[in-house]
């Protein structure tokens, strides 16, 4: 897709879109691809599947070099030496395989990443740690969309979330009010204007959502039939505390922020983690090498640190777990 838009962008001389173009594909893989594939490059022996990580990126790589010649040439042939030990200014320009496109995981994908961004907007907007898991996120989305659902496991461990759902929408989760704008009801209803005001403060869940549906409501006032519009009407949604809602186009995202003792408890072993993968960081410590910790603390904190033993175990490389309990 890229190596098609590209060449669009550079028949037609409009070189500062090409090189969006190339940014938008090396931001993509950088902060994602790359980060999603570390466990394929880091895991032991060479196995189909981080062959297959290793040769898709050696792949890109090759790509973008040959796509970055015209713009950055020292730059992309250095990469490209590297890769092939020739030139890249010896090679063609990369010409678009069709074969290679699929639109309709692109366009899902993209949806994949747009819920990520947007549970991410709601936990630093509350000052929640990506190391902290929480337990639920609700999406809904616009249709056409495709099967996100397959990609459940892949937000779930991106936004450190216990479970994703997906949900028509967030009524459940909203209380929603409906009031008079008189400044047009007024002209609209007239000597009703009052009688359409009490009903629709007393509207029905079944009648909101029909509202919310169709953006229109007949009602009967005196015998009289009258239809009540989105202008009609001042709307206020109130979220219960327990959850935050973030959208972005037709992709809402609502997560609750509620934290349970046994959450905080995983987040506060996922700190743990990250203490020990920094001090081997500054130890200079291969990343294949098996170390083993002793955690010294009361009774009660080492009960509950044993309860995620096999969790540091496979999350580590540990040759062994020193318990001791700390004496008053």
């Amino acid at each position: 897709q890229t190596i098609r838009n590209v060449n669009e962008y550079m028949d037609d001389y409009q070189f500062t879109q090409a090189t969006r173009e190339i940014a938008h594909l090396v931001e993509e893989v950088s902060n994602w691809y790359f980060r999603r594939s570390r466990t394929r490059f880091w895991s032991k022996g060479m196995s189909p599947d981080k062959i297959g990580a290793f040769s898709t990126l050696y792949e890109v790589l090759t790509e973008v070099s040959l796509l970055l010649a015209p713009f950055t040439p020292f730059i992309a042939d250095d990469v490209y030496r590297a890769l092939h030990h020739v030139s890249v200014h010896l090679q063609d320009y990369p010409k678009v395989n069709t074969k290679w496109i699929n639109e309709q995981l692109e366009a899902e994908m993209e949806h994949v990443v747009a819920v990520v961004e947007l549970g991410r907007s709601i936990r630093n907007e509350k000052a929640i740690k990506v190391k902290q898991p929480l337990a639920n996120l609700y999406v809904t989305t616009g249709d056409g969309v495709g099967n996100l659902a397959q990609y459940k496991s892949i937000i779930e461990q991106e936004l450190n979330v216990k479970n994703v759902k997906w949900v028509d929408n967030f009524s459940v989760f909203v209380t929603t009010t409906y009031s008079l704008n008189f400044k047009t009801a007024g002209k609209s209803f007239g000597k009703h204007v009052n009688k359409v005001k009490e009903y629709i403060l007393a509207l029905t869940e079944d009648e909101k959502q029909l509202l919310e549906k169709e953006n229109a409501l007949q009602i009967n006032i005196e015998n009289e039939v009258l239809v009540v519009t989105g202008e009609h009407l001042f709307k206020n949604s109130i979220v219960h505390p327990k959850y935050q809602i973030a959208e972005q186009g037709r992709t809402q995202v609502l997560v609750d922020v509620s934290l349970t003792k046994e959450l905080v408890q995983e987040g506060q072993i996922r700190e743990l983690i990250r203490a020990i993968q920094d001090i081997r960081k500054k130890w200079d410590l291969p990343i294949h090498q098996y170390v083993t910790i002793s955690i010294l603390s009361d009774d009660e904190t080492i009960n509950w640190i044993k309860n995620y033993d096999a969790f540091l175990r496979q999350t580590i490389l540990l040759e062994d777990i020193l318990y001791q309990v700390q004496l008053n």
